[in-house]
């Protein structure tokens, strides 16, 4: 089971990423988000 990466501009188009950045930014106590760009969907590293 794989996925694709979500990068920015490639597979994910930047206008999209800018609206997650603007949502994030107005949840108070925000300081740090991490992106995972990996090709495995979450919670499947150990499911094959």
């Amino acid at each position: 089971m794989t996925g694709l990466p979500a990068i920015p501009d490639t597979y994910t188009p930047q206008e999209v990423v800018d609206k997650m950045v603007e949502a994030v930014l107005t949840v108070p106590g925000i300081f740090r988000v991490l992106y995972d760009l990996t090709a495995k969907p979450p919670w499947t590293t150990e499911w094959e």
